[in-house]
């Protein structure tokens, strides 16, 4: 990953060594930079400025926001607000009530047990 390290700072240095453990362990920079009492911001700075040299891989793209979301509707038949959710999969639930955030999540998220 990191290559010509010789011509850093020692603080380029600290954030290469601090970036491969971090992904070597499967943790975010910032939990490995507070395990071993590194200052985050400044390694994070460090990364940053890699990054832009090459030294270090760019950051992996997100996906936009939008494609997480699927369809919600809200209706009012009755005058009662019905909440309908529509799984990405074409599953629909309606409910007569808000129902609790948590349980909104686990259902589009297609887990098993939110139905019981």
């Amino acid at each position: 990953m990191a290559t010509g390290t010789a011509a850093l700072t020692e603080r380029q240095r600290q954030a290469v060594t601090a970036y491969e453990a971090a992904r070597a362990a499967g943790v975010t920079l910032t939990a490995h930079c507070r395990a071993h009492g590194l200052p985050v911001r400044a390694i994070y700075d460090a990364v940053i400025g890699l990054r832009k040299r090459g030294v270090i891989a760019p950051a992996a793209k997100r996906p936009p926001v939008a494609e997480a979301f699927v369809a919600v509707e809200l209706m009012r038949p009755a005058g009662a607000i019905v909440c309908r959710l529509v799984r990405a999969d074409g599953g629909t639930i309606e409910c007569a009530t808000w129902p609790e955030v948590s349980w909104v999540r686990a259902v589009l998220a297609g887990s098993a047990d939110a139905a019981a």
